[in-house]
Order: C-alpha cells, then structure tokens, then sequence
C-alpha cells in the first residue's frame, strides 16, 4: 500500500538568489573558481547558483549541462557545492531550454530578490545572421538574438534586481532596451571584455547583497575598473544602466530627431537648387 502526505517542509526563501548562466564554449571556467573565492567575503546571505554548459570542455567535472549551488549562511559559512539539477545535452540558448532552468531556480532556490549573470561569448548589436539584430552567446556555434533572450525573460515570473553581462560589446543602447523590463539595473560593456571577466572573488559580495541596489550596481562596476587597473592590460569599460530611465531617454531622443529633421528641411530650402541648362548647341555639319 502507497500512502501521501502533504507535511513536507516548505522551501526557506533566501533574502538574495544569483543565478549565473554560463554558456561556456570559451575560457570562462576559472569563473567559478573566483565565485568560490568570492563566497567566502561575503557579507549576506544567500544563494548563489551556476548554471553550466561547457560543451566539449571540462567533460570529467560537468559531464552534462549541470545546476549547482552554494549556500551562504547566516553566520557567513559558505557550503559545499550541491548539485541540484542536470541535463541531457541541449541548446542551452533555446528559449524554451532557458525557460526550463529558470523555472528550476525558482522552485529549488527561491528567494525574496534575484540578480542574473550572463557568462559567454556576444556579438552586440550584431544578430545570430549579422544582419538584423544583436545575439548572444554560443553554445556549439548556436545563439540567442537579443529580443528572444529579452522575450524569454519577460516569461519568466522572475523580475530581477540586477542583469550582469559578462560579454563582450554588451552595453548598446538597443540591448538596454530591449532588456529595460527585466531588471531595475543593467551592467555591461559597451566594449571588449577580457577573457579573466569580471573580478567575481572582489565582486561577489556585491551580487549577493540586498541593500541599496543603485550603490551596489556602481560599487561593483567600480571595482570592476579597479581590477583592470592592476592587470598587466588595463583595458575596461563599463556602464551601469538604470532602466527605468529607458523609456524617458527613448521619448528625448524621439523630440531630438524631430528638431533635427525640421532644421533639415529649413536647411534644404535655403540651400540654392541644383540645375542644368540645355545650351541647345547642334553639330556641325
């Protein structure tokens, strides 16, 4: 005889999950190493979960795509790594792929407040074809055009506090908007982003806190630039974008092309016309 019970012990809400999407056909794996390095200053608790991908890489520690987390306890312990979910091999840049383990963070590690990072190779405002849109990542050579990644965001039941991306040509102004819904903050580069990444073992306690979000987003981005600093190639760029500001600069930007048209067109009617006279001249015989 099979009995059920409904007197399983709910899931504790964290104050702060991160969940970091790795799509790693690159050489981002020392990333987790610094996130690991990074736990251990932290000064919230929380959760902080990866989500791996590597493709052909690193086969005997990630056989499969994998979802794994670390625990950050009250008393600032960090826990071992647990792996909470894997994955037979797939797409991890189909939508429907990225819904699925969205949905996994959320029942497996659910939390007040929620900070997103993006781990891959980007192309910006240049799509999956080059030609219409902008992409990211590569998973086998397979992207994800921005407008689908924002779509699949906006399917989720998650709003995000922060997006992190640790791309490269990231910070284009059709990508924050497309993505203005998602989080209240967005931090990317507008440039290249060396192949260390973001500094997670300076930058963790950052992700993981739940206080101020507007200084954190700085304070990381900061020390983001004062990494660079340090390195024998000290080339960084980095913008923070507060999205609720997008749709104030789109309507700036809509009345600035306006005025510009208009003095366009009091300019071309000043300028003198162009014309050409027919002398009417007939060969000589």
């Amino acid at each position: 005889m099979v009995s059920c019970h409904d007197d399983e012990e709910p899931k504790i809400k964290a104050s702060r999950t991160v969940l970091m999407y790795l799509v790693a056909d690159n050489s981002i794996y020392p990333n987790i190493a610094s996130v690991e390095e990074g736990l251990k200053n932290a000064e919230t608790p929380g959760t902080f979960v990866i989500y791996w991908d590597g493709g052909k890489y690193y086969r005997s520690e990630f056989p499969q795509p994998t979802l794994f987390k670390y625990e950050v306890g009250e008393d600032g312990k960090v826990s071992d790594r647990v792996i909470i979910q894997t994955y037979n091999e797939q797409n991890s840049l189909s939508q429907d792929v990225m819904l699925d383990v969205f949905k996994d963070v959320e029942e497996l590690c659910p939390a007040e407040c929620y900070g997103l990072i993006f781990g891959s190779h980007a192309t910006g405002w240049l799509p999956v074809d080059h030609s219409r849109t902008r992409s990211f990542g590569d998973d086998g050579g397979l992207k994800i055009d921005i407008p689908d990644l924002a779509d699949v965001l906006a399917r989720t039941s998650i709003h995000f506090d922060y997006i992190l991306m640790d791309a490269c040509l990231m910070s284009q102004v059709e990508v924050a908007y497309e993505l203005r819904h998602s989080a209240d903050y967005l931090i990317l580069s507008p440039a290249e982003v060396m192949s260390t990444g973001f500094p997670y073992k300076n930058i963790v306690k950052y992700l993981l806190s739940v206080d101020d979000k507007e200084r954190n987003a700085v304070l990381l981005a900061q020390a983001y630039l004062d990494y660079y600093k340090t390195q024998r190639f000290p080339w960084a760029t980095i913008a923070v974008v507060k999205t609720d500001e997008m749709d104030f600069w789109l309507q700036l930007l809509v009345l600035l092309c306006k005025r510009i048209w208009r003095i366009l067109q009091v300019l071309l009617h000043l300028c003198y016309p162009y014309f050409r006279i027919d002398m009417g001249m007939e060969e000589e015989n």
